[in-house]
Formats: C-alpha cells, structure tokens, sequence
C-alpha cells in the first residue's frame, strides 16, 4: 500500500494572521524556512481544537484508508528533534487512551506513541510523555464522509495534558487524503486491464462448437452495446456536473495549495479569470481541479460569488 512518506509538509492552521505576516516578510530571505523562524519552529501559542473536513468519498473507501494511518508506525506533524519531521514507533491502540470516550456514531481508531520526549507543535511540552492522535469517521450520506482528528501530549509524571496546535492533526489529514488518491489511481490501473481479460475470454471459446462461439458473441455484443450506451449517459452527465460545479477565479493572483491552510505548500499560481472545477468543499477552503489538470484547495473568497 501506498506509504505516503515520500513527502513532508510544514503546515499551520487558516486564522494564525500574526505569525503569518512575519512569515510572508522573511520568507523572501535566502535559505530561511518556516521551520527556522524563532517561535515557530516547534510550538504556536493557542490550542487548535478539533480537525473536521467532509471528503466527497463513500465511508467504506476514506474509513480504510484512515485504518492504514492508523497503523502506519508513525505520526506526523511532530518530532523530538529539530532534524526529523516525523515521531516513529507509534502504534494503534484501541480504546483510545486520554480521550473521552465517544459516543456519536461512525467509527473510531487510534494511534500512540509512548515515552516522546518534549515532541514539537504541544502547547507548553517539557517532558517525557505520551502522543495520542484519535480518527472519528462518520458516514453522512452514500458519497460523503466526515473525518474528525484530534491529537494530545499527556506527561508520564505529572499527567499533565497539552493540546495540539493543529499541525499534528492537518499532517496526519495529509497522508490520508495520499491513501485515498493512491486507492483511486490502483482502482483506475485496474479497469485499463479489462480489455485484455475481454480478449482472453474470447480466445478461450476458439475450441467451442461453431453454434457456441456464435452464443458467446452474440452475449458480448450485447454486452457491449449496453456499455456503451451506459458510456454515454455518463458522459453526459459529466458534462452537466462540469457546467455546474465550475468557477472563476476572482482574486488578481490565488495560489493552489496542497492542504486546506494559508501555509501548505503551492501547487500553482492562478490568474483571475481562470476556470477550476470544484471537487470538494470544507468550511472555508474548497478543492478545486484546474484547467490544466492539477488538483489543489483555494480559499473561498478567491473564486467569484464567494463572500
């Protein structure tokens, strides 16, 4: 399965405005990076609270890819030392330790990693502790699946509990939302392979009698006229989704990031006026595809008719 290791992000949460104007300033200077900013590197100041954001998926397919992060051995967004980005050993644990247990519907998994020392992006972390990260995955309707992420730092001596301030859970909705993509592209592998499992049927019956090979093309020809058929409806009403859920771009310049935040990495710049497809919508940041291709998430008054 598609690791999702291969990339890292350094992430923040949207509304963080103080500490953005300063990034915005020094980034423009050679070989300076938000990870070396005074301040920023390993903690923010306020508590992020949950991480939700509805995915247009079906249940089945965004809750098995949280179960392979679940289980993936790692948490991301959090370190114990300035040169790693992410925290090994972690394991799934069940039930989840130091949250309230939950009540709601959908399904719950958890991961921990145990004797961290001071991990980064934990409000006030001085310790020897614990990282827990919590997944709640919720059905909303047949095609839509919400996901809630909540991670915490509980000291082993004191108990004392510190909250995320977001990086750990929008890190971790990184690499899920990479599961499900590589899920997409392997099921798309798949369907290129069936013409030829069509042509190896069809050389099966070469040995059949005359009258049972005529039966088997008859049946496929019929087979294949109704996909055919069913081909063209779906195009058609692919067109219809297009016509409806393609925007402008309004802002002078809007750049496509990779993640729903202001710091997420840049996919591209894009030009008012521009056309994107809408893919997705959370409460602020949209996931749209671009005209040549590119797949990205754009804040939502950056596109026309958005307040």
């Amino acid at each position: 399965m598609f690791s999702g290791r291969e990339s890292r992000f350094h992430l923040a949460m949207f509304g963080e405005l103080r500490n953005f104007s300063l990034i915005c300033l020094l980034s423009l200077l050679p070989g300076l990076s938000y990870a070396k900013l005074p301040g920023l590197s390993r903690h923010r100041e306020q508590p992020a609270g949950t991480f939700s954001i509805d995915v247009d998926e079906p249940f089945d397919k965004v809750v098995n890819a949280v179960r392979d992060v679940a289980t993936d051995g790692v948490i991301l967004g959090t370190f114990e030392y300035k040169d790693t980005q992410e925290l090994p050993d972690a394991e799934a644990a069940s039930p989840c330790p130091f949250f309230k247990p939950w009540t709601g519907q959908g399904e719950v998994l958890c991961k921990v990693r145990r004797k961290a020392l001071s991990p980064a992006h934990f409000i006030g972390s001085n310790d020897i502790g614990t990282v827990a990260v919590r997944y709640v995955v919720q059905p909303l309707t047949s095609d839509r699946t919400r996901i809630l992420i909540d991670s915490t730092f509980v000291e082993d001596a004191r108990r004392g509990e510190h909250p995320s301030d977001g990086f750990v859970e929008t890190s971790e909705f990184g690499l899920i939302q990479q599961h499900i993509h590589a899920t997409e592209r392997q099921a798309a592998e798949a369907q290129t392979q069936l013409p030829a499992t069509s042509q190896e049927r069809v050389e099966q019956v070469d040995s059949a009698k005359t009258g049972d090979l005529q039966h088997v093309i008859a049946d496929q020809r019929a087979a294949l006229e109704a996909a055919n058929a069913n081909l063209s409806q779906l195009q058609a009403q692919a067109e219809q989704l297009k016509a409806s859920a393609t925007v402008l771009i309004a802002a002078a310049r809007a750049e496509l990031k990779t993640l729903p935040y202001a710091h997420a990495a840049t996919v591209e710049a894009l030009e008012k006026g521009q056309e994107v497809t809408i893919l997705t919508k959370s409460a602020y940041w949209w996931r749209v595809r671009s005209s040549d291709g590119r797949e990205g998430w754009l804040y939502h008054s950056d596109l026309e008719g958005q307040p």
